[in-house]
């Protein structure tokens, strides 16, 4: 069975080059980007995680805010930069 699956692989790849290779370079180009989206899920997933109450950690912006940092300080320096 193997031997007819790679007979009928070298004779489509010999009949016609230029399609396997679009074709081969279609599934490096799909699976490059498979591999990347799927890093960035398991980044955004997995982020913090190594903290005990990493369930416990929220970011909270403030739209409309002009002050460019004060959604990332702190609670007691972004209400003391509010006086």
């Amino acid at each position: 069975m193997l031997r007819l699956i790679l007979r009928n692989l070298a004779h489509t790849l010999g009949r016609y080059p230029l399609p396997s290779a679009i074709n081969l370079a279609g599934l490096v180009v799909a699976l490059t980007a498979f591999t990347i989206i799927l890093s960035h899920v398991e980044f955004e997933t997995s982020y913090d995680t190594s903290y005990p109450t990493s369930g416990r950690i929220f970011r909270v912006d403030c739209p409309g805010n002009d002050a460019t940092f004060r959604s990332i300080l702190p609670n007691a320096f972004a209400r003391d930069g509010l006086n």
